[in-house]
């Protein structure tokens, strides 16, 4: 007999994704030995599905953008990436991975620095060559004030100073004044390059150092700059974004058509640099002469379409249809079925600055609302984990003395009725006299158009009536549910975090500093104390001192009850059995790039 859990998935197919950092091995497939004939296509071109349409491609805005960030890996390249197989980072656009000093004296004593050398082959699409000078661009584009990059630039805050060698414009050094847990991943790997002759014609950044941007003493006279304002105004516009004579890069792939809802077609660039390196050079492999990303929202549509065998690469397709496809022989002759562990947790903001939520028993009696060993059995056929906090289970600091909330409404009544929210009038809504007037307790739901999301916060709806609060769902298109959580304009609201198989800097989400319009602390979470901690973070080095720091946070954390964390999901990618491809912890668990045709295909 069907749960009411169970029954709501009549109406939404379950599937819970939002973007925006495990030690595991890849899932690798078996290479396929019989010839198959009868598959639709054959041709050394991938279609991917994408669960959303980017909102734009330019390479440092839209680097956090989930859809946007997969386009755009296509087109520019990082200095090194993560290997999806062995977990380390491996060279792209360098020779090899840079060497660092510490800083033994001078006013950045006790810092580091670290030195990079680009690949003498490298250039852009118009041939020009890929030098420091680019690297330098791209780090003050990230630097400048003027542009809405917090989250970003949070990153890079340790950053002092950039020299580039007089003798070899392909070299260059990175000092930072302090030493930074995750600098070199950072530095590396914190945003694609781009050039500087395209991004900046005007050449408005020039007149600009490395170091005067970093210097925090100058931040509010440099967000007044005009040159530094005008360049913003250029590097935010559509054409930056969409144009695709100015989205070139250094990669494999250039843009060549974007139908909007339809596909974005990405092709092989004739005779690209990398193809005669990539033999002893794993992060410049390109083995497809052509890419094409259909952006299909609507997951009874995905479905469909997959069954018609109309994608070689199928990310999180609905956990239901992804089972029964598995399950199907015929679609078991045609795809691979990948279930590799996934570095994103679910979670339920909560907007702690409203005054209804500002308590943290009430956010607590919220978590007991929710009922996830239900949600993960009906809704992810059991491929997920109840997770406590922003650390991920698969890392060895994550806290397991924490228990997850349990489900329990008469736990949640009793803290409401603590907090002072009792059903007064006798209206079944509870309530509260605050500054003189009766203040119901009605919330809204905000969800992306995911299912999933819609599914949770249904179970969620019907649980929380239980204890006389009322929950509207509100299901918004995402760019302007993202609108929304910018400006906190929400009560609750679904969404997912990823992580990466590094150390984690949660700077960035939790430090109160970020709780801005263009900040990621979007539940308004802080105090002294947590500031403190993710400060002290990111300087230590000491395996011992900083796990203690890591628990402590994730104690506060759960106390304070800023969001309702939900589950880490086990991943769910379908590809192609004509390529020979993997899976990977690694976000977003496939790579087009490294997928060749196989033999017998």
């Amino acid at each position: 007999m069907k749960t009411c859990l169970a029954k709501r998935m009549n109406r939404f197919f379950p599937l819970f994704l939002f973007t925006v950092l495990i030690l595991a091995n890849a899932c690798k497939t078996d290479p396929k030995t019989e010839d198959q004939t009868d598959w639709k296509r054959s041709g050394n071109e991938m279609v991917i599905r994408l669960e959303s349409e980017p909102n734009g491609l330019n390479p440092v805005i839209n680097v956090f953008n989930r859809y946007s960030s997969q386009v755009i890996q296509d087109m520019f390249q990082y200095l090194m990436i993560i290997d999806p197989v062995e977990l380390e980072l491996i060279p792209v656009l360098l020779k090899s991975k840079p060497e660092m000093e510490v800083i033994a004296e001078g006013p950045m004593a006790g810092g580091t620095v670290y030195h990079f050398e680009i690949l003498e082959e490298a250039v852009w699409t118009d041939g020009k060559p890929v030098t420091a000078k680019d690297y330098e661009f791209t780090l003050k584009a990230v630097l400048n004030p003027a542009l809405p990059l917090q989250q970003l630039r949070a990153y890079f805050s340790s950053v002092a100073d950039m020299k580039i060698d007089p003798d070899n414009p392909k070299k260059f050094s990175v000092f930072l004044d302090e030493k930074y847990i995750i600098a070199e991943e950072v530095l590396v790997g914190g945003a694609p390059v781009i050039p500087a002759h395209v991004f900046d014609p005007e050449g408005l950044l020039e007149n600009f150092s490395v170091a005067q941007l970093a210097e925090e003493e100058n931040l509010k006279a440099l967000e007044e700059d005009a040159d530094l304002k005008a360049f913003a105004e250029l590097f935010t516009s559509d054409a930056y974004s969409r144009d695709l004579d100015k989205l070139v890069g250094s990669g494999p792939y250039k843009l060549t058509k974007w139908e909007s809802g339809q596909q974005l077609v990405l092709e092989k660039k004739e005779n690209w640099w990398g193809d005669a390196l990539s033999s002893n050079q794993k992060g410049l492999q390109a083995h497809a002469d052509k890419i094409i990303y259909k952006p299909v929202n609507d997951v009874v549509a995905a479905a469909t379409l997959t069954r018609s065998e109309e994608f070689d690469i199928v990310p999180l397709l609905d956990s239901k249809d992804f089972t029964s496809m598995r399950d199907d022989e015929k679609m078991n002759s045609i795809y691979e079925f990948l279930t590799p562990t996934q570095m994103i947790f679910y979670l339920t903001y909560i907007n702690t600055k409203d005054e209804k939520l500002e308590d943290k028993r009430v956010r607590r009696a919220l978590a007991h609302l929710m009922d996830l060993d239900e949600i993960i059995e009906e809704l992810f056929y059991g491929m997920g984990e109840r997770i406590i906090g922003p650390i991920h289970p698969s890392k060895d600091y994550y806290n397991r003395d924490l228990k997850p909330v349990e489900y329990n409404t008469e736990m949640a009544a009793q803290l409401l009725t603590e907090a002072g929210w009792e059903d007064s009038n006798g209206n079944g809504t509870v309530d509260k006299t605050i500054n003189g007037e009766v203040v119901e307790m009605r919330l809204e739901y905000m969800t992306t158009q995911t299912p999933a999301s819609q599914n949770i916060a249904l179970a969620f709806v019907e649980n929380a009536k239980k204890v006389g609060v009322e929950v509207e769902l509100v299901t918004k298109e995402f760019q302007t549910w993202r609108e929304e959580m910018n400006q906190r304009n929400y009560d609750l609201a679904g969404a997912g975090l990823g992580a990466q198989p590094i150390l984690d800097d949660l700077y960035q989400v939790w430090h109160t500093s970020s709780d801005t319009p263009t900040g990621y602390n979007r539940m308004g979470f802080g105090n002294a104390r947590s500031d403190e901690l993710l400060e002290e973070i990111r300087v230590t080095f000491d395996k011992t001192e900083r796990d203690k720091l890591y628990m402590e946070l994730q104690e506060i954390i759960y106390e304070e009850q800023p969001v309702i964390f939900l589950l880490a999901p086990q991943g769910r990618v379908m590809i192609h059995k004509r390529w020979d491809a993997f899976a990977s912890v690694v976000r977003p668990g496939y790579f087009p790039h490294f997928y060749s045709l196989k033999e017998s295909n």
